[in-house]
């Protein structure tokens, strides 16, 4: 390689391998190593990395996903037994959709429901186990700089991401048993649940 100004030579042996330097007293730093040429641009002076092809760069398809609090506050009729544990399970009633696609947008809808087991107190102080179901809609939106109006997503996947500790409300008294003196109960349990739901363009297989 030829180089049109007055060079110097600079030899460094470094761990058997022999790096030569062109020391160019105004722009142009050219290393040879290992038999290719690098360069870097100095004062408006172009370096030479060889042959480069041009052409689009590779379009991703990730998976992208949101997080979605939803609020339970559920009446309890009849009433909980104060001293008794509450317990709650909740669940997807129905796999979640795309709603819509618009300009970077992507909405998603589903319903979660949420099965309540307690000790319930009727007029009279009987005490017995009860189990109800309440449900609530969600909706949310996820950021996609790919979603054009009308894309076809789909949801590749959706789970109960973290479910919150019930909290009773609204304190009251019912009889106790067999009409002997009164019981605590309370009338309202609330608590708040954490979804995920993933999307995916096209395909939620497709890895080409």
């Amino acid at each position: 390689m030829s180089i049109l100004y007055k060079s110097y030579k600079l030899g460094i042996h470094l761990q058997h391998e022999s790096i030569f330097y062109e020391v160019v007293p105004h722009d142009l730093i050219i290393q040879k190593r290992r038999g290719i040429i690098m360069g870097c641009k100095c004062s408006g002076h172009s370096g030479h990395f060889g042959h480069s092809a041009t052409g689009n760069c590779p379009i991703i398809n990730p998976r992208t996903c949101c997080q979605i609090v939803i609020e339970f506050k559920t009446q309890l009729v009849p009433p909980a037994l104060a001293s008794a544990d509450v317990t709650t399970k909740v669940f997807f009633t129905q796999p979640p959709v795309v709603e819509d696609v618009c300009p970077e947008k992507v909405i998603v809808c589903g319903t979660v429901a949420k099965r309540i087991t307690y000790t319930a107190v009727d007029e009279q102080g009987n005490q017995c186990p009860k189990v109800i179901c309440d449900e609530r809609p969600f909706q949310c939106i996820i950021d996609r700089d790919d979603a054009n109006e009308g894309d076809p997503f789909k949801v590749c996947g959706f789970t109960v991401l973290c479910e919150g500790t019930p909290r009773l409300q609204n304190r009251g008294t019912r009889p106790g048993r067999e009409g002997i003196g009164s019981v605590d109960v309370f009338w309202k349990v609330l608590e708040k649940d954490i979804v995920k739901v993933c999307i995916r363009k096209f395909s939620c297989d497709d890895c080409e």
